[in-house]
């Protein structure tokens, strides 16, 4: 979780798989008949929101994107930035969903080993700030 994220899960639960990384000013939510799941090795850009949608594995959902109830997107599915993806979306595998509304096509854009190359990037990032953590106390 990057600075300014908020995970909500007041009205059921939100699940983070291993690897994945929420960045800034991200809002995850959830309801009580969608919880929100990211699976492993998945990547969600700045500012998107993310509410009752279940995120495959090696998934990137890029900068801004709007991702709504009962939406699934498969294993490797992809989100271009500022989607707008409406109640009970689908994008499958080796798709990757565009505009407002957002339309599904093959992606051509990213392969597996790029999105894993974000991911990845990400991880090693957050282990070196983790690392170089310290307190700062306000001047008295």
């Amino acid at each position: 979780m990057w600075p300014q994220t908020v995970l909500r899960g007041d009205h059921g639960y939100i699940e983070i798989g291993e690897r994945s990384n929420v960045q800034d000013g991200c809002i995850v939510h959830c309801t009580s008949q969608h919880p929100t799941i990211l699976g492993p090795s998945s990547a969600v850009g700045h500012a998107v929101h993310i509410e009752g949608a279940k995120i495959g594995s090696g998934c990137l959902i890029a900068s801004g994107a709007v991702v709504l109830n009962g939406t699934v997107i498969e294993d490797g599915g992809m989100v271009g930035a500022g989607a707008v993806l409406s109640y009970e979306s689908h994008v499958s595998t080796g798709e990757i969903a565009l505009g407002v509304p957002a339309k599904t096509r093959p992606n051509n854009s990213f392969t597996p080993e790029q999105i894993a190359s974000v991911v990845d990037s990400y991880v090693r990032r957050g282990a070196r700030f983790r690392e170089s953590l310290r307190r700062i106390d306000p001047p008295i």
